[in-house]
């Protein structure tokens, strides 16, 4: 399958992947210490927001407050 579900849960240059478990998971930056990395996963995270194909629903976004900006640094995703 190559749904938004299953791409998201393979990860990639810019996010990793934790808590996975047949039907959800999480996204977040590769170094969620380093304000580059969490401003790369910035691009994943808005689009697995603001362009859902289906495949799965979102069941928690955080920002995180330790950088100059507020920053998505996690998203936890429950297969639809």
């Amino acid at each position: 399958m190559d749904d938004g579900y299953h791409r998201l849960k393979q990860g990639s240059p810019l996010h990793a992947v934790t808590n996975k478990s047949k039907e959800s998971f999480s996204i977040k930056a590769i170094d969620e210490n380093s304000e580059q990395s969490v401003l790369q996963f910035q691009k994943v995270a808005l689009d697995a927001i603001n362009h859902n194909d289906g495949s799965y629903e979102i069941v928690m976004k955080h920002k995180s407050t330790q950088f100059s900006v507020s920053l998505y640094d996690i998203i936890a995703i429950r297969r639809a």
